[in-house]
């Protein structure tokens, strides 16, 4: 009797909790093109979170009568780990945009490339540094610095 109740009462869904899968979420600019270009396999997935919330911004809300008149705007998302500087045209779309991140983990194929090549180092810094201009191809550049006593070396990886 008790193996009955409990599986009955398994299968009813609480009011109180609702089901997520039937909220419709809808998302109202998604700069693709942007997305596209920097978001790669090995770029670090701090640096994904910050370029999707770029990507999902509305630039109407930061309008004002002064950035009409203009041919771009600036906006700067900003996170503990680093920020993004993007430029919007008249239109507010992504005309280009300088990524700064600090002391992220590097991907892991990465990692385990410079602990092969330095035993024994660690690591001391690492810097994540992108540049994306529409309509060309996105740069970024992992920096690396390690250290073995008072030895420093810095390393420079195209991502």
């Amino acid at each position: 009797m008790i193996g009955i109740t409990n599986l009955g009462f398994a299968q009813y869904m609480l009011p109180a909790f609702g089901n997520p899968f039937h909220e419709a979420k809808s998302v109202v600019n998604v700069d693709n093109d942007y997305l596209n270009e920097v978001q790669k396999e090995n770029t670090p997935n701090y640096a994904k979170w910050l370029e999707i919330k770029v990507a999902n911004y509305d630039s109407s809300k930061s309008l004002t009568a002064n950035q009409e008149n203009k041919e771009s705007y600036s906006v700067t998302f900003k996170a503990p780990l680093g920020y993004i500087e993007v430029e919007y045209d008249k239109s507010g779309n992504i005309k280009s945009t300088v990524e700064h991140f600090k002391n992220i983990p590097l991907p892991s194929y990465l990692s385990q490339d410079i602990i092969k090549l330095y035993p024994g180092w660690s690591f001391a810094q690492t810097k994540y540094v992108l540049k994306y201009t529409k309509g060309q191809k996105a740069k970024g550049q992992f920096k690396v610095v390690i250290k073995k006593g008072n030895q420093r070396k810095r390393l420079r990886v195209e991502a």
